[in-house]
């Protein structure tokens, strides 16, 4: 089975947005809003994640299948990844460059410094328990009251459904040995300074100059965690 895609709403040209693993859709609750005066938004969901069936599992696999669900448009398609969706996205651009535009890659995986926390990947499929889940998912952020109860239950509530587990596990083992794509042209890059599950290379952010942006105090989720800031940069670097 393919990806969705869902069409958030708004006007204008064409903005996908394409989550991390274990996330959905409604990931990007603190950034569609942001976006929806100016661009028609799209938010894509991963094979095995939200509403999307089991299917491909590799980042350019997945990629592949996002091509077939591209929104059609007169200009170029914007896109904003995180995480595996952000390894995903520079697959998409390499894969579409007459249909993509600008990206922004948030927390990008296979940019960081390597230091990838393989056992958040792999222990997400097997989380059985409430608190479990909790504990496993605090560790994307820096303030982990952002982490609520909620979360963990909406978690545990979609690795139930048929075969989901499994998907997730074989994602998962993909994500830590794939074929890197290309860092698109002029790509943004958005990284959290204390990222605990792909943890930033520094000089390699220092060197991409005006084109990265390092928040402090912020981890894995920082169109979450520092939301207001990263808004306001996404909507600069789109209408520049």
């Amino acid at each position: 089975m393919a990806p969705v895609m869902h069409r958030i709403g708004g006007e204008g040209d064409a903005v996908v947005l394409i989550h991390g693993f274990g996330a959905d859709r409604l990931g990007w609750v603190a950034n569609s809003p942001a976006l929806l005066d100016t661009y028609t938004v799209w938010a894509a969901e991963l094979p095995a994640h939200g509403t999307a069936e089991p299917g491909a599992t590799t980042p350019i696999d997945i990629a592949s299948a996002l091509t077939e669900l591209l929104p059609q448009n007169d200009k170029p398609i914007a896109l904003i990844g995180h995480s595996l969706g952000g390894a995903i996205a520079a697959h998409l651009a390499a894969l579409r460059p007459d249909q993509i535009g600008k990206t922004v890659l948030i927390a990008p995986a296979g940019f960081g410094s390597g230091a990838v926390a393989g056992d958040f990947l792999t222990g997400l499929p097997g989380l059985q328990s409430e608190d479990e889940a909790l504990q496993h998912l605090r560790q994307l952020v820096v303030r982990e009251r952002l982490i609520m109860p909620q979360m963990a239950q909406y978690v545990l509530k979609h690795l139930e459904k048929p075969g989901r587990r499994e998907a997730l596990a074989e994602i998962a083992q993909a994500a830590l040995n794939f074929e890197l794509p290309a860092l698109p042209n002029e790509a943004l890059v958005i990284w959290g300074e204390e990222d605990a599950i792909n943890p930033p290379d520094m000089e390699w952010l220092k060197s991409l100059g005006e084109r990265a942006m390092l928040l402090p105090q912020t981890g894995h989720l920082p169109h979450v965690e520092a939301a207001t800031k990263v808004n306001r940069r996404i909507t600069d670097y789109l209408a520049s």
